[in-house]
């Protein structure tokens, strides 16, 4: 596939999850096009392992 010719402007997209595997939860999806941005957090069901939080920085606290 090729992309056409001109006025192209590209999209760039991440997702962020708890932890590696099929047993993993988006917490977060983002995506930038120009001067853009969209970023969309999504509380998970379960754990953010310490490893993707180390990466991502982002962490659940339950404020009781």
């Amino acid at each position: 596939m090729s992309l056409p010719e001109g006025n192209v402007t590209p999209i760039f997209s991440d997702i962020e999850t708890t932890r590696l595997g099929y047993n993993a939860e988006i917490t977060q999806l983002a995506a930038s096009c120009g001067d853009k941005l969209f970023a969309k957090y999504i509380v998970p069901k379960g754990p953010i392992s310490p490893e993707a939080t180390t990466i991502t920085g982002l962490n659940v606290e339950v404020i009781a």
